[in-house]
């Protein structure tokens, strides 16, 4: 620890530059490092630093080690904040056991140009300067820490743009580096809604919405919180299942982590490459069955999957939730059976399909005034009869309340089906729930005028209201999207390790 005179130096000297950490957050760090200093005092040079929560240094064999932002001007060039020190400055922090600031050289680590990765102890310095800035090259365990100055705008988490106040901009380096007028989150989201309303193809406003979420977190989800229903169907299906098909001429910057086939063997080594370490869902694909377009990734990848789920649980541990997403049915079940004993896995085309299907046949009973226990068979799927090849025959067969579609086989409900199912229900259920629109089973407007206006209908992806006989008709949407958020997040909050049926079941009652 610091004696009282050298303590009362830092804090006067701190204070004096309006530095990045003011005073207090100082003078409680100190505080706080004093508890591990003896512990650490004791390890070598070649020790890795362990990080604390809630702390933004780290106490090594000096007297300890403070690390800021790559763009902090504090320590990116000198305690005082200017480029050199002058020789009283010098003097003042030298008069006890030097300084040692950790700074990652911008160079080594241009995918994260706007913060610092630390791993490895700091060496000591023994040069007549009390502070040097010493690159850290290790990335394992890499811990993030926070932007200023032109950094921050470049970094898509923090970066707030023109809504940064004036107190924020002297506060983070950032005086200068944008134009001289503050404009609030609110006026930020009309701006940007009139620039995406400007075009007309989905597809680019799609792009213009990935360009702000590359830029401006908060504003894109902001945007998209108070304008869920015009833009979910541009960031979520349909219009996300022809970026997908488009990805390599519409590419730009690379979100996610990409691991191949030629990465077998390495994919801890890769997730370790990840700049952000504190993982707690991970949501995985293989790209097989992206929506109901085909297969759009790899093959072949069992010993793969495996090394992948081993890393990550390796990595980030237990409690991590990895969503499988958009795999083809004869490896999703699989995957499921395989690791749902083991690992925090939930498949959201099979789970959540399923929870997001049972809220939409529940509440549609309710409008049909059937009981729920008359749905149910002795035998689900099992009737006395000859197998029926085609959906029409099936139907005056089987004589259904409810028609599900979930193929992903495009105009499957005919004009014929939906007839046969009107003969036979006052209020025929249809669920045409295979994405994108253009292979849902049927639209909302054939459901409503093939029915004659008396169908229950709800889909995969959105329609636009239909208008029947002077009636207005607002189709329903049963997409797993009411489910896997929520449902992501409460497993995380409850810290759950394993995936149960109840737990689907109390989903959809959400």
């Amino acid at each position: 620890s610091f004696p009282p005179t050298n303590q009362k130096l830092l804090h006067s000297h701190i204070t004096s530059r309006g530095c990045f950490y003011n005073a207090l957050n100082i003078s409680l760090f100190l505080l706080n490092q004093i508890q591990i200093c003896e512990e650490l005092y004791k390890s070598t040079d070649t020790t890795p630093i362990t990080r604390h929560s809630n702390q933004k240094g780290y106490i090594s064999n000096p007297s300890f080690v403070i690390m800021s932002s790559r763009g902090s001007s504090f320590l990116n060039n000198s305690l005082s904040g200017v480029s050199r020190m002058t020789k009283s400055q010098s003097l003042r922090v030298s008069i006890h056991p030097p300084m040692v600031v950790a700074m990652m050289n911008p160079n080594t680590r241009p995918d994260r140009n706007v913060a610092v990765s630390v791993e490895s102890a700091v060496k000591e310095v023994n040069a007549p300067m009390a502070v040097e800035i010493v690159e850290c090259k290790s990335k394992q365990n890499a811990t993030v820490v926070d932007d200023v100055g032109y950094s921050l705008l470049r970094n898509p988490h923090h970066n707030k743009g023109l809504a940064f106040t004036e107190k924020e901009r002297d506060a983070h380096y950032i005086r200068g580096l944008l134009p001289p007028v503050v404009v609030n989150q609110n006026l930020q989201v009309k701006k940007m809604m009139n620039n995406i309303r400007q075009y007309d193809v989905p597809l680019h406003k799609y792009q213009a919405m990935m360009d702000l979420q590359e830029r401006n977190e908060r504003l894109f989800y902001k945007l998209l919180i108070d304008n869920v229903e015009e833009l979910l169907p541009i960031v979520y299906t349909p219009t996300v299942g022809e970026a997908c098909q488009k990805y390599g001429s519409i590419f730009k910057q690379p979100q996610g982590l990409f691991i191949s086939l030629k990465d077998k063997g390495r994919i801890l080594e890769i997730l370790k490459n990840w700049p952000e370490k504190k993982i707690q869902v991970i949501v995985v694909t293989d790209g097989e069955r992206i929506l109901g377009l085909g297969d759009l990734g790899c093959q072949e990848y069992a010993e793969l999957m495996n090394e992948f789920m081993s890393a990550v649980k390796q990595n980030y541990g237990e409690k991590v939730l990895i969503q499988f997403e958009d795999f083809a049915n004869h490896n999703a079940f699989d995957l499921l059976a395989k690791y749902s004993a083991t690992h925090l896995v939930f498949n959201d085309d099979i789970q959540g399909t399923a929870s997001v299907v049972l809220a939409g046949l529940i509440s549609a009973l309710k409008l049909t005034r059937a009981p729920l226990e008359e749905s149910r068979k002795k035998k689900p799927w099992s009737h006395e009869h000859e197998p029926v090849k085609e959906l029409l025959d099936a139907v005056k067969a089987i004589k259904p309340t409810v028609l599900i579609g979930s193929s992903g086989a495009g105009q499957t409900f005919t004009k014929e089906v939906v007839e046969a199912m009107s003969s036979l229900n006052k209020k025929p259920v249809i669920l045409a729930l295979s994405n994108p629109t253009s292979q849902s089973e049927c639209t909302a407007e054939q459901a409503y005028t093939w029915s004659e206006g008396r169908a229950i209908f709800a889909s995969g992806s959105p329609f636009a209201p239909v208008e029947y006989n002077g009636k207005v008709y607002v189709s329903g949407q049963s997409n797993n999207a009411y489910i896997f958020p929520g449902f992501g997040l409460g497993l995380i909050i409850s810290g759950a390790i394993r995936v149960h049926d109840d737990m689907l079941l109390a989903a959809w009652m959400v």
